[in-house]
């Protein structure tokens, strides 16, 4: 038997494993229950055998662990530089897109833009960029930790947003960024969270990996081999007795006694497979919200566009979606931000369906999905073709840690004064700190070294 048992290969508990195996302990197995390893790190594979990223694709400037880990692997030369800047924000009152950041030789664009932002009022806006760089900009923030944002943690987002820089700024700018990035709403959200993804595009510059973050998967398996891992595994419990961990139980019937379990699964599935989590666990845990997430990628040939003047997609504001019934918030164009992921002469769409729409649409046949997917891209965009080659749809019960208020305050209590009330047991995961699967990278790298007595190498 494995003297540690990881439960999860989400980023956190690959990570977890990728940091044993670098320090030379290698008696680990990871339990999966899905059929494949990642989490959410997944990729589609095209039939030209490129791969599209379908969850987490970018990689911020401030995602210190991912670099590293990246680096690790070997795949720093797969890096490319894409922008967050070149995204376009739906503006009903003018009926049109509007350039984030317009060329400088586009006249009519820059006075599209411009009122847009007046429209916020223009000082409302840069009180808003300025509040966000002031707290975010020099690497104050960082995904693998939230004591820079506790004093604005019990704070609800829409709320804070909308009283000190007005109802528009809130509805024209933040509400679209924060349901495509957070996948849902600022009203859901704390003041602390807002600003992480606020900042993740604000400060424009991104990259993403040319053959998608599957190639960080792709790199682990080869590293452990295929005896560190077991897919169809689902956990059931995680046996603990007298406050010490004994092993884990599957739903196959196994039971795995040894001596370390590094739990990575999302927060309501630890308290499910805990049974014996005490109170003050239990309650810090139970803060932690999702939403869930379909991801849609619709192929087709190359658009008579040209996406590196358009963009690399478009925003649309809750106004927006009402007025036109949209399911999404955001449509992205891949060749724009990942031209070798897709193959030449194709074009791959991809967006996302969450909060209450993805509640409302879970259970539709995919071909309903993308029947309304289609025609509310048409709606929008004229040049998008009639035909299409086909299409993917991925559904994430756990799509996305929406992080409401308080969350983090009760997690930082827990890693403080709880993360050991149970022997030998490590919570891992990203809603440890900040959702990203940066900040689950992060706590896979902790948990390690802590289980290995290396706490002077944290960073």
């Amino acid at each position: 038997m494995a003297k540690t048992i990881i439960v999860g290969s989400g980023p956190s508990g690959l990570i977890a494993a990728h940091t044993l195996a670098r320090e030379g302990y290698e008696d680990f197995l990871i339990l999966e229950k899905l059929d494949r390893i990642g989490g959410r790190i997944e990729s589609y594979e095209t039939p030209q055998g490129k791969f599209i990223d379908v969850a987490a694709q970018l990689v911020h400037p401030g995602y210190k662990m991912a670099k590293t880990i990246i680096e690790e692997l070997g795949l720093s030369d797969q890096l490319v530089q894409s922008s967050m800047m070149k995204q376009r924000f739906y503006d009903e009152s003018q009926d049109t897109m509007v350039y984030n950041n317009p060329p400088e030789d586009n006249p009519e664009a820059i006075e599209q833009q411009k009122k847009w932002m007046d429209a916020m009022g223009g000082e409302n806006f840069k009180a808003f960029v300025d509040w966000c760089r002031d707290r975010c900009a020099d690497g104050k923030m960082y995904e693998g930790e939230v004591t820079w944002g506790l004093d604005v943690d019990e704070d609800e987002f829409a709320a804070y947003v909308e009283k000190r820089f007005g109802k528009e700024v809130l509805e024209r700018f933040v509400q679209p960024i924060i349901s495509a990035v957070a996948l849902t709403f600022p009203e859901r959200i704390s003041t602390l969270y807002g600003l992480q993804i606020a900042w993740t595009v604000l400060v424009g510059n991104v990259a993403v990996m040319n053959s998608g973050l599957e190639a960080v998967i792709q790199k682990l398996k080869e590293e452990f081999g295929e005896d560190r891992y077991k897919v169809n595994s689902e956990v059931t419990e995680i046996v603990v007795e007298n406050g010490v961990t004994k092993g884990v139980r599957t739903i196959n019937g196994d039971f795995y006694e040894c001596e370390n379990v590094i739990c990575a699964v999302e927060a309501p599935t630890a308290i499910k497979i805990i049974p014996a989590m005490p109170k003050e666990m239990k309650d810090a845990v139970a803060t932690v919200k999702y939403s869930k997430v379909m991801t849609v990628l619709t192929f087709t040939d190359k658009m008579p566009i040209d996406f590196n003047v358009f963009g690399t997609g478009c925003m649309f504001n809750r106004r927006t979606r009402e007025k036109y019934d949209l399911p999404f918030g955001v449509v992205g164009f891949k060749s724009a931000r990942a031209p070798k992921a897709v193959p030449p002469g194709k074009e791959c769409t991809s967006l996302f369906i969450f909060d209450k729409t993805a509640d409302e649409m879970w259970d539709w046949p995919d071909e309903k999905i993308e029947e309304k997917v289609l025609s509310s891209l048409r709606k929008m965009f004229d040049f998008y073709p009639k035909e299409i080659d086909g299409y993917y749809i991925a559904r994430y019960p756990f799509g996305n840690n929406i992080m409401p208020p308080g969350s983090a305050t009760a997690m930082n209590e827990l890693r403080l004064n709880h993360y050991q009330d149970i022997k030998n047991l490590y919570l891992a995961g990203d809603y440890l700190f900040t959702s990203s699967y940066e900040s689950g990278f992060y706590t896979g790298r902790r948990v390690a070294y802590a289980m290995l007595e290396k706490k002077d190498q944290l960073v």
